[in-house]
């Protein structure tokens, strides 16, 4: 589920900036922060120093739940029957028993899991691979622990069955990491080892193989299709030109003869599935790293003869995922498009076993890498990477057309608001679509009450307990978004779209669903929204929520900034400037200035103290709470709430210690930095939503808990 993580922030920033400065008072540490009003008057305004009073740390306790922002590793799921299914998340396994629609936790392995096998409900192998890098971390050079894990319970407990540990490079080469069972005998393929179980997983050996493994299909027991190069990879990483070859063994891999031979390349990939419904049809997808021209053999009988050709759909500096057949598309083989860091879409192909023409099923931006799997009753899967941090479980029910996340569970990932200790509600996105929910349980669980096809919402804002808004944008044909305000009167349970608002020019043409984020509040007929884009942020102000006018244009020097109305016509923003850039010795300094802006009317700056980057704010009122990092990038090196109970006139201040390492992660890094969402409902209750998911506070922010 990070989904797309729309940010929710805004930003308006002054003209300059004062910067606080620490001291000691009888000894003990006292941060000092500086607040000037402002009345855009010819005359010199007074400065005054406000003590910040250290009062308690700042603590995170629990352990967080896997979200789609930290998910790092999925693999995807395996069916034995009767809807069971087995997939894993990070080190989490999941077992599913109505086909995919829903997932629970059943184990956990050490390390990160990369391929599953199962063959009834119960038995069943696991793939993982554990990393550190290598001191001195110049050369990427990782100790790296791979392994093999048995269970006989479902993936409630496992046993390690076989591991090897090596120094290695990072390596351009996609060496496939995959395990196949058939009741006792097996093959698994580890970065460059293929092994052979006859035990069910509980002992494997290596196999002889001509050349290095790259790939393999196992149509049955004793049928292997592997491809190789005769140009192994080296200790650093580093791929040699070598010759492709596709094997082709019939006796377990006891002999191997040769189907396809290439010219000697540098191989970026060679990637080979057989049809489990359809043993004839065979794809093998080539792709050479120096040309990244891709080249595509298939068989329709076998592999006794082979087609060959060089289809425009996959060349370029992109990949393809290993091929994947189901039983509803017949002569159909579905390759995901992985475009990694090339600046190009992902999304799906067909590929026609019978013509080899190449078909777009779906363009799906967000997706940067996908594994793709067959499900029960013609569904399909997709372990996906995500363009903007983290991974998603998908499943498509219609050939490849549409997809709807699974797991992590849906949940919010942009924004919350909380209108009582327990009600609220969420946002989230992901690369299709905008999600609301409803809570009454604390964030325990959430109800998708809202599914917005191509609109992804931003922000959320309470006129009162039971009308709240929520701010969207409109993924429009010439790239551009258009805004909406949706409306429900019933506390969440039912919403109604405003319509398309009519912005102005200087606000509508940096609109886009790439690159905005928004704070909103709203009370009586008064509206006002504050766009962030990569372009000076616009506050707008709006008797309807259609009609917007704009009050107010600025910017923030590092893009980094937050923002939260006390009420509609009051809003206080934060602007993040970088004193001293980060290098191999020291980490960065920045400075954070706060701006109160009344009416459109710049009244008061309050800088923090000399050090922290704001990254998440709430206000109620004169009730107000600021989240800041020493890093807006490495969170861990030290995080403070700053909290006031006056409108700013004085603050106190609670930190964590040095590389606390249970500071929880920020929604995401762009367009414009880390964010967290804060919401507070009164002076005790709080929630704050974060990569790591969703935790709340009930002694007004000295101590957070995960919900979940």
């Amino acid at each position: 589920m990070t989904r797309r993580t729309w940010m929710w922030a805004a930003a308006v920033t002054t003209a300059f900036a004062l910067v606080g400065c620490d001291t000691h008072v009888n000894g003990n540490a006292t941060a000092v922060a500086s607040v000037t009003p402002f009345k855009h008057t010819a005359q010199t305004t007074k400065q005054e120093a406000v003590s910040v009073i250290n009062d308690r740390p700042l603590a995170f306790v629990g352990k967080p739940g896997i979200t789609s922002t930290s998910a790092t590793s999925i693999a995807v799921p395996v069916f034995t029957g009767a809807g069971v299914g087995h997939a894993a998340v990070n080190g989490q396994i999941i077992v599913t028993r109505n086909g995919g629609s829903t997932w629970a936790k059943a184990g956990t392995i050490d390390g990160q899991v990369q391929s599953l096998a199962f063959t009834n409900a119960s038995d069943g192998v696991a793939l993982t691979r554990s990393a550190q890098p290598v001191a001195p971390a110049v050369d990427a050079r990782q100790r790296v622990t791979d392994a093999i894990y048995r269970t006989t319970d479902g993936g409630r407990h496992w046993a390690r069955t076989w591991t090897v540990t090596r120094v290695m490079g990072e390596s351009m080469l996609a060496q496939d990491w995959q395990v196949k069972l058939f009741a006792q005998s097996g093959y698994a393929l580890v970065d460059g080892y293929l092994l052979h179980t006859v035990d069910g997983g509980a002992t494997w050996r290596q196999m002889e193989t001509p050349g290095q493994p790259i790939a393999f299909s196992a149509p049955k027991a004793s049928e292997l299709w592997l491809s190789t190069t005769t140009a192994p990879v080296t200790a650093d990483g580093e791929v040699n030109k070598g010759v492709i070859e596709l094997l082709h063994s019939t006796d377990g891999g006891a002999h191997w003869s040769v189907a396809v031979r290439t010219a000697p390349m540098r191989a970026w990939e060679a990637a080979v599935q057989f049809d489990p419904n359809a043993e004839n049809y065979g794809l093998f997808l080539v792709k050479d790293l120096d040309s990244w021209t891709t080249t595509a053999y298939w068989t329709l009988n076998g592999g006794k003869a082979w087609k060959h050709a060089q289809p425009n759909a996959y060349m370029g500096r992109i990949l393809q995922s290993e091929p994947t057949f189901t039983k509803s598309a017949g002569e159909l083989a579905f390759v995901a498009l992985d475009p990694g860091a090339a600046p190009f879409p992902g999304g799906l192909t067909a590929f026609n076993m019978h013509s080899g023409v190449i078909s777009q099923v779906a363009q799906l931006p967000d997706w940067r890498e996908a594994r793709l799997t067959s499900g029960p009753k013609g569904s399909m899967f997709a372990a996906v990477s995500l363009t903007n941090g983290g991974m998603d479980l998908y499943r498509s029910s219609d050939g490849g057309k549409t997809w709807n996340v699974v797991y992590p569970a849906d949940e919010p990932n942009v924004a919350v608001q909380f209108v009582t200790p327990n009600e609220g509600i969420g946002i989230g996105s992901d690369d299709l679509a905008g999600y609301i929910y409803t809570t009454d349980d604390g964030g325990h669980s959430w109800r998708t009450v809202r599914i917005m096809n191509g609109m992804f919402p931003t922000a959320i804002a309470y006129a009162n307990a039971s009308t709240v808004y929520v701010a969207a944008v409109e993924q429009v044909n010439n790239g551009q978004g258009q805004l909406h305000l949706l409306v429900s009167h019933d506390g969440g349970k039912t919403w109604t779209d405003l319509g398309a608002s009519q912005l102005p020019a200087s606000a509508s043409k940096q609109l886009s669903v790439a690159n905005v984020q928004t704070a909103l509040a709203v009370s009586g007929d008064h509206f006002a929204l504050t766009l962030v884009t990569a372009y000076p942020s616009v506050t707008l102000q709006s008797p309807n929520g259609i009609d917007w006018t704009q009050i107010a244009t600025e910017s923030s020097p590092l893009g980094i900034a937050t923002a939260a109305y006390e009420n509609p016509g009051t809003l206080w923003s934060s602007s993040v400037e970088q004193l001293q850039r980060p290098t191999k010795l020291q980490p960065g300094v920045y400075q954070t200035t706060l701006t109160w802006t009344s009416e459109s009317h710049v009244e008061r700056h309050v800088s923090l103290p000399k050090g922290y980057a704001a990254l998440g704010m709430d206000w109620s009122g004169e009730n107000g709470w600021v989240l800041a990092a020493r890093s807006p990038f490495e969170v861990n090196q030290g995080m403070a709430l700053f909290v006031t109970h006056d409108g700013g006139r004085t603050w106190s201040h609670w930190q964590t210690r040095s590389e606390d390492e249970s500071v929880p992660q920020p929604l995401n890094l762009y367009p414009s930095g880390a964010v967290y969402g804060l919401s507070f409902v009164n002076l005790a209750d709080g929630y704050l939503l974060t990569a790591n998911g969703l935790l709340a506070t009930t002694d007004g922010g000295h101590t957070w808990r995960y919900v979940n």
